[in-house]
């Protein structure tokens, strides 16, 4: 039977629900929630999928702007290479300069700066990355840049950190300026920012110092360089459209544009490098007396104590960026924390802070800095007991970290400049070393390493063995290397035929680069320098010279190039030829005084005084004798024991001497000058001489050197000769007569000759082996003179003999004088020549007046004999003292100071040879006279005992004492400055003259003179170098660390000034000027002034730099800082007339007694640490990926809708190297027509470092 199902009933009705109805209700909610749930998992299952296409599409483009870093860095990688490689052109050589932003080439072949200059080669991005040089890149800023962001991209746009409420800038913090005052301490020196650029274009967005530095900005826009998909690289037009730059491909759909690259690179050479930066400490040999002089002096630098070694590159003075503004030389707090900070430099025992240092500092274990990120998270140091108990000093002084991060436009970690010549040559190593390599020392052999290239090393550094020869160490040492690097090499870079890259012109053809003309000579002046250095090493018990107070000690025989290896016999065969010669050290004949002593009279009524015995009435005995002046122009520390002999004999040069000529007065024989069988007429130079004020520096021998031991002092015919006695005329007046040949006639037969030998037996023996010089002089042949007086009875001898502990006993008041002397007073260019010809020697102004005294001898410490004269002050209105007066008998304005070998007065020379005029002298060490000396480096060692190590005289007994805790070659040489007072003129016969590495357009030495084209001095400096190889090994082969960039402009960005290492470079120097009336002080104890070592005025002497960028010029050259005037503080540079600043020189011209080496010392020190070439680079660059809209031509760029989908900023590091093994590198000695590639070819490069700038 069915069931029938119940029945629903109306609500009102009496029925109740089925449960089948609500197992109906149930399913539909699971089949709800399932599809609830699928639908869930769907939508997570697409959000999830586009979430992981958002990632995958966020890490392809951060991978693609990765990669357009590595395109970035590569094209500016090619980019420097293409613009420092040799450019290939017939006849001509290029070299360039770098500066932030840009790199100039320049050609050998043009008359001026614009004819030289070819390109510049940008290193930012830009439409045009090569433009010709005379465009200037300025007008690459657009003064609407802020309104075209699709054109141009910030790349200094800060970021701001919430978290620690701070801005952070990629580049340059605009903050490091705080103040509108240049001195202001909140701001870093020699930073500042306009709102305009040199040429007047507004910048939008520079934001100047005020109130709230958090406002502060400083745009750097850089031009978008965009990118089709096939690597296309071009920019937009002014209608947004591609316009292709390289490569073939046009913007299409198939081949879109993707990226944007813009960039800009930095020259980190215009960093200060914390690696080898500190703190510098002026430090200087004493020029004068004064409190402060004889200070330095006793506190000499110590070994390691790099930060007080002039010209090294610790002296570059951190405290430009960290402390701007304040001199902390003298704050210890401060000197200590930047030694903290920077690797090796250790305050402790720094004889700066301190007293006299006894022993050298220590290095601290900190290794060098690979970044600069580096040094910002430096550990402290553990401090010890005695540290944590200045904590407290210290505590004020800290430096920031915000200080820090704000210097990273100002301080570097990796700066590195070559060491090449213009021509792109290795230079010559300024150090000697041995041919014995076991003679070597640790800093020999690492100066050696430095100083080869090649896989044969060829060496470019001189090597020495014998002080003694002249002709060994160039004609038979090391395979006859030494003439190589002169002859092959050195000579053939100042060729006529090879002008010189960036200047044109040659110094071959300013000075002659002939075997017998000046341009060699220089070349053998400088070469003969080197080889003179470091005559005291305490690190060598085998020394160059002998050691202490040996006969020879600190005596060098000049080089000689008379050619080969044959007998020197042969060599002296043709000896007025004018072989080039160096210096050495040794002592130059500079008068020759014929002595008249009346030893005994009797007066015509019978009386008689002395030793009258025989003697008729009116009859005088007369003894003639002979003095010999010399002096070594080779003036420094070191002492010189001297071993040399000279002999007196007659004739010209022979292999037959003959007597010299006889004398006679009134009419009485008087026999030779030098009579027959005195012991071949020698005097010897006495080594246990005990002379009062005796100095071994060099400088003035005096006439009482030479002498024999056992026998007479100075040969001279004796009162024996005279017979009867001299008989007296009514007139008091003597006639003497001297049987010669001409007067001073080329040619002619001399009155006697002076032969120099360098060993005390060889004028004995006549050894022509040590021969060195031969003076020829020739005494007018007739002339009269007073009477002597009679002043006491000894005779000749005894009177020398007595004048040895006694000089003033060597001339009276009667004893009547006539000297002849070097008629310019300069004896550089004696010291430089083998045969001195009769006419340099002429007679003494007062020869033929009624005073008995005509002459100008003087001791070693400034004693001026009995009747001492000088015809004209040195400079006029000095007013001299008497000891500091120096010798200088004849006036420039007298006919006899410049002549012919006539003897007639020179017209050929349009220039000044007058001392005053040219300033071409040196300012002597200490209380030393000034004079022509040759500036020596400083190898002076520690006090011994309470003596002055400048200022005490060193007896010949006292043995030279030697510490290591005094040396380094770094402190002995700073660099090619030193040449400064080499005489450019020896062949020419040019006095005051010398090689000029200062400013003074008006100078023989300067650029276009004497000829347009001619270029300056300085450039001799390039061919040379001095290796840094303490506290490490800074230099390398063919660079050094810490080179400072003088081209400071940044490009296109010159509204951004940074002049910051530049005012580093020039804290710790002094300018020294001396007045002009400060003669009667300025050599006495005490009494110069401290002030006149000045501070430089670093804001005014960069005002030329200004002067120089508005002529759209670059510096070429490093040594072109010689061209620059140095600004005293508290004086002004003044407005630039011509060539010139009139002010600067009003200024030199109030402080004449200012020497050539004094002034040119700055310059020394600076030229060494400072470049025109960087070999390393920063990149700063924003990279983005781009999505091309298909709603906009494929070949437009509309910065609504084609959007960045990747964005990368940051900066790489690029560092250009040459491998110095490298097989490929050429053999330069062995190039005469400079064909072979130079060193640009070979250089290689690496990516230091990548960083990202972000939070």
């Amino acid at each position: 039977m069915k069931t029938k199902s119940p029945k629903f009933q109306s609500p009102g009705g009496s029925s109740k629900p089925k449960t089948r109805d609500k197992e109906s209700g149930i399913a539909i909610v699971t089949v709800l929630s399932v599809l609830m749930m699928m639908t869930l998992l769907v939508f997570g299952f697409f959000s999830a999928a586009t979430e992981e296409l958002k990632s995958s599409t966020y890490y392809g483009s951060s991978l693609k702007t990765r990669q357009l870093t590595d395109v970035v860095t590569n094209m500016v990688i090619a980019q420097i290479r293409k613009a420092t490689a040799e450019q290939k052109s017939e006849g001509q050589r290029y070299t360039w300069v770098s500066q932030p932003g840009c790199i100039t080439t320049f050609t050998n072949r043009g008359s001026d700066y614009n004819t030289l200059a070819v390109a510049k080669y940008k290193l930012y991005s830009s439409e045009t990355m090569e433009q010709v040089s005379e465009d200037n890149l300025v007008d690459d800023i657009d003064q609407e840049w802020d309104k075209k962001p699709h054109h141009y991209a910030d790349l200094n746009a800060p970021l701001f950190s919430e978290r620690e409420n701070e801005l952070y800038f990629p580049i340059v913090d605009p903050r490091a300026r705080r103040s509108t005052n240049d001195k202001n301490k909140d701001n870093v020196e020699g930073f500042n920012y306009t709102q305009t650029t040199s040429t007047g274009t507004q910048v939008p967005g520079v934001i100047l110092p005020g109130s709230d530095p958090k406002a502060q900005r400083l745009p750097m826009p850089a031009q978008w360089l965009y990118i089709l998909e096939d690597g296309t690289m071009g920019h937009i037009d002014k209608s947004d459209k591609f316009v292709p730059g390289s490569g073939i491909g046009k913007a299409s759909i198939s081949n879109p544009i993707v990226a944007r690259i813009a960039f800009w690179t930095d020259d980190e050479c215009n960093k200060v490098n914390v690696n080898t930066a500190s703190e510098g400490v002026p430090w200087d040999i004493p020029r004068y007396d004064s409190k402060h002089e004889r200070e330095m002096a006793m506190k000499q630098p110590v070994e390691r104590e790099t930060s007080r070694f002039p010209g090294h590159p610790s002296m570059v003075s951190l405290s430009s960026v960290l402390y701007p503004h304040e001199d902390v030389s003298e704050d210890k707090a401060k000197l200590r924390n930047i030694y903290d900070l920077v690797p090796k430099v250790e305050y402790k025992n720094s004889s700066a802070s301190g007293a006299r240092g006894t022993q050298g500092v220590t290095w601290d274990n900190d290794r060098l800095y690979a970044t600069y990120d580096e040094l910002l998270y430096k550990h402290e140091r553990n401090r010890g007991l005695e540290e944590r108990q200045e904590a407290n000093t210290f505590r004020s002084s800290q430096i920031s970290r915000r200080k820090l991060e704000q210097s990273r436009f100002f301080l570097t970690a990796n700066s590195i400049g070559p060491e090449t010549t213009l021509y792109g040559t290795p230079r010559m190593t300024m150090w000697p070393t041995y041919t014995n390599t076991g003679r070597n020392t640790y800093f020999d052999n690492l100066i050696v390493f430095i100083s080869s290239l090649g896989t044969n090393k060829r060496k470019y550094y001189y090597q020495r063995n014998s002080s003694g020869s002249r002709h060994n160490e160039n004609y038979g040492n090391a395979n006859g290397h030494n003439l190589q690097l002169l002859d092959n090499y050195l000579v053939n870079l100042i060729s006529q035929s090879n002008q010189i890259p960036g200047y044109g012109g040659s110094l071959g053809r300013k000075y002659g680069s002939g075997p017998y003309q000046d341009g060699k000579q220089i070349l053998t002046q400088c070469w003969d320098y080197v080889r003179t250095t470091n005559l005291n090493d305490p690190y060598n018990n085998d020394q160059y010279t002998a050691r202490g107070n040996a006969t020879g000690h600190g005596q060098v025989a000049g080089c000689c190039l008379c050619g080969g290896t044959s007998p020197h016999q042969v060599r002296w065969d043709k000896p007025y030829l004018k072989f080039p010669r160096g210096f050495g050290r040794l002592p130059t004949l500079t008068e020759v005084a014929l002595v008249f002593k009346a030893t005994g009279q009797r007066s015509e009524d019978g009386q008689a005084q002395g030793n009258s015995q025989g003697l008729p009435p009116g009859g005088v005995n007369i003894e003639v004798g002979l003095l010999l002046e010399t002096f070594c122009p080779s003036h420094g520390f070191t002492k010189m024991v001297p071993k040399t002999s000279l002999q007196v004999v007659g004739g010209r040069f022979g292999n037959q001497d003959k007597e010299p000529a006889a004398i006679s007065i009134n009419g009485v024989s008087i026999g030779n000058l030098i009579p027959r069988g005195r012991g071949n007429n020698i005097a010897i130079s006495e080594t246990n001489m005990n002379t009062k004020g005796f100095r071994g520096w060099g400088a003035h021998g005096g006439p009482r050197q030479h002498a024999g031991q056992g026998r007479a002092l100075f040969w001279t015919p004796d009162g024996n000769n005279a017979g009867g006695g001299v008989p007296v005329g009514g007139s008091g007046q003597l006639r003497v007569q001297i049987q010669g040949g001409p007067d001073r006639q080329p040619a002619s037969e001399p009155d006697m000759r002076v032969v120099l030998y360098d060993e005390q037996g060889g004028a004995q023996g006549k050894d022509v082996n040590n021969l060195i010089q031969v003076f020829e002089i020739d005494f007018p042949n007739e002339f009269t003179i007073p009477m002597p007086r009679y002043d006491n009875r000894d005779t000749w001898k005894q009177t020398v003999s007595k004048a040895r502990s006694n000089p003033e006993r060597l001339i009276g008041p009667g004893t009547v004088v006539r000297s002849l002397v070097v008629s310019h007073s300069d004896f550089r260019l004696l010291g430089a020549k083998r045969v001195i010809e009769n006419h340099v020697f002429q007679p003494h102004p007062k020869f033929n007046s009624n005073d008995r005294h005509a002459h100008s001898l003087v001791d070693p410490d400034g004693y001026k004999y009995t009747g001492f004269t000088n015809e004209r002050e040195f400079v006029v209105g000095a007013g001299y003292s008497n000891t500091a007066t120096p010798d200088f008998p004849i006036s420039p304005e007298n006919p006899n100071f410049f002549v012919d070998v006539r003897g007639n007065p020179r017209t050929d020379y349009k220039f000044s040879v007058d001392p005053m005029i040219t300033g071409d002298w040196d300012n002597g060490i200490a209380m030393q006279m000034d004079g022509p000396y040759v500036n020596r480096g400083d190898d002076g060692n520690r006090v011994s005992g309470n003596r002055n190590p400048y200022f005490d005289e060193k007896a010949l007994s006292a043995a030279d004492v030697t510490n290591k805790a005094n040396f380094s070659p770094n402190r002995v040489i700073c660099g090619p400055g030193m040449y400064g007072s080499m005489s450019s003129g020896v062949q020419e016969g040019i006095p005051w003259r010398t090689l000029l590495f200062r400013p003074d357009p008006l100078h023989f030495g300067a650029a276009d003179q004497p000829n347009p084209g001619d270029p300056p001095d300085h450039l001799w400096m390039d061919l040379f170098w001095m290796p840094v190889v303490e506290p490490y090994a800074i230099s390398m082969p063919a660079a050094t660390r810490g080179k400072i960039n003088m081209n400071t402009q940044i490009v296109p960005f010159d509204y951004i000034k940074r002049n910051t290492a530049m005012h580093a470079l020039m804290k710790a120097e002094r300018v020294l000027a001396i007045p002009t009336n400060a003669g009667s002080k300025y050599k006495e104890q005490n009494g110069g002034s401290d002030s006149w070592r000045r501070k430089i005025d670093a804001y005014e002497t960069l005002k030329q730099w200004e002067d120089k960028y508005k002529e759209n010029r670059l510096f070429r050259s490093p040594t072109e800082i010689c061209e620059m005037y140095l600004v005293p503080e508290g004086e002004t540079l003044g407005t630039k007339s011509g060539k010139d600043y009139p002010k600067m020189r009003q200024f030199w011209e109030k402080h004449r007694l200012t020497g050539d080496n004094t002034k040119e010392r700055p310059y020394a020190n600076m030229q060494p640490r400072l470049t025109t070439k960087s070999n390393v680079f920063k990149v700063h660059m924003i990279v983005q990926t781009l999505r091309k809209a298909k709603s906009t031509p494929p070949d437009i760029v509309d910065p609504d809708k084609d959007k960045p989908t990747g964005t990368w900023r940051g900066s790489a590091l690029i560092e250009r190297f040459i491998d110095p093994s490298d097989n490929k590198i050429p053999d330069y000695f062995n190039d005469p027509n400079m064909t072979k590639p130079s060193l640009e070819e070979f250089y290689n490069y690496r990516v230091l470092h990548v960083k990202q700038f972000a939070l």
